[in-house]
């Protein structure tokens, strides 16, 4: 089953391609340039934002949508909008209540606990449980969020303030009719901008008008999967089972393209390990900080000791998942982080500290930050196993001895702590 649907998947690529050299011209910035979740996120809370006078009109209408049945209000006066604070998609909040967006648009896994983690810190902003809203929204509305990101148990509690939306369905249909007709005459860029993007939300769920390729696809589809003929109870099932398949297939794609991150990280971990029980004689392991994965991507290195202060002071690599396939500099910082006044003024006019500082090639930024960018032969993904090791370990080897010796500073400056 799966090598048909593959095979199927790899023809009609091949078609894809023929047919979109034969297409009419057609510039749409958005497909140039690409648009990840984030950049849907912040599209869609650009708009909500749209205000006339002292109403918020498309966020009003997005809302009859999504809430129907719950005569859901907010007071605009005190409206916020926020893109990725505190790691949430969106948020959208006043002083009593809040919705949170989870936008899945290209199948992005859910997280450990995602959706209760953000319930939890809206609580933390005074909001009542019962006053918390959230949209998990999808593509197509085919995927689900998962047990392991919201529990049966919350989506129980939160009932009918818990919704799901898709793209396809809600929001296009939401931009073409609520949105894009009721702009004004002098937002003459907002209309260019919105059209641009209903084009390519056209074009994502094969609904552009301009040329007869989608039909063609469609017609070539349909003959693949034996309807050319017409509906059989068969081929309706068959077609009821393939986006389920299809999903397994993207998620078992999205564990492969992580394969290289989980080797970075293993290979990170054991070093450390094995560094700090040798020169700090504890048991105690590494934190390896992982949120290479996450809307401000980033991997700590550091050893939780002396009053959680060495916790704040750590190696920082900044990357992002991508990097491992296409990067092959790569920012690396000696982050001094929070309220490490005492060890800062330790290392002020430490000689030792500016002799390890140059050895290594650090250069530094602010009080708080020393950065150097690693540069690598071949990018991380495509070295194989062993020179994935050896890559890693030799640059850990070389910045090792500047964290041991703040470390070792840590040690007197927190030792009566």
């Amino acid at each position: 089953m799966y090598d048909d649907l593959l095979k199927l998947i790899d023809d009609f690529n091949e078609l894809y391609k023929e047919e979109q050299e034969k297409a009419p011209f057609n510039l749409c910035l958005l497909d140039l340039c690409g648009a990840n979740e984030n950049a849907h996120t912040k599209i869609l809370l650009q708009l909500l934002k749209y205000r006339v006078n002292e109403s918020y009109p498309f966020f009003e209408s997005l809302l009859e949508r999504w809430f129907r049945d719950l005569n859901l209000e907010f007071d605009c006066r005190k409206l916020e909008i926020s893109f990725n604070k505190d790691f949430i998609d969106g948020l959208i909040k006043d002083d009593q209540k809040a919705i949170i967006i989870e936008n899945k648009i290209h199948y992005a896994q859910d997280q450990d606990k995602q959706i209760e983690r953000y319930v939890e810190k809206v609580k933390e902003y005074g909001i009542d449980l019962e006053n918390i809203h959230v949209v998990y929204l999808t593509r197509y509305g085919d995927k689900k969020v998962s047990d392991n990101s919201c529990s049966f148990e919350l989506r129980r509690v939160l009932g009918d303030r818990f919704i799901e939306s898709n793209y396809c369905y809600d929001i296009l249909p939401w931009l073409k009719e609520d949105v894009l007709p009721n702009c004004k005459l002098r937002d003459d860029n907002l209309v260019s901008a919105l059209k641009q993007y209903i084009d390519h939300l056209d074009g994502m769920f094969g609904q552009r008008n301009s040329n007869s390729m989608e039909e063609n696809l469609k017609n070539w589809l349909k003959e693949k999967l034996g309807l050319q003929y017409g509906w059989t109870k068969e081929c309706y099932q068959n077609l009821l089972e393939m986006p389920e398949t299809m999903r397994r297939i993207n998620e078992e794609i999205e564990n492969i393209k992580r394969e290289p991150h989980e080797s970075f990280k293993k290979i990170t971990t054991l070093f450390w390990q094995d560094y700090f029980k040798e020169h700090f004689k504890i048991l105690e392991d590494p934190i390896i900080y992982d949120r290479l994965f996450g809307k401000d991507p980033y991997m700590i290195i550091g050893l939780h000791k002396w009053n959680d202060n060495a916790r704040m002071i750590h190696l920082e690599w900044k990357m992002v998942e991508e990097a491992f396939f296409v990067e092959r500099d790569i920012p690396l910082w000696l982050h001094f982080e929070g309220n490490v006044s005492p060890i800062l003024d330790s290392l002020k006019e430490d000689g030792e500290f500016k002799r390890l500082i140059a050895e290594t090639g650090m250069e530094f930024k602010d009080s708080s930050h020393y950065k150097i960018n690693i540069s690598l032969d071949k990018e991380f993904a495509f070295m194989d196993g062993k020179k994935r090791e050896e890559c890693l370990n030799a640059i850990y080897k070389k910045y090792a001895p500047l964290l041991k010796y703040v470390y070792e500073k840590c040690e007197e400056v927190y030792k009566n702590d």
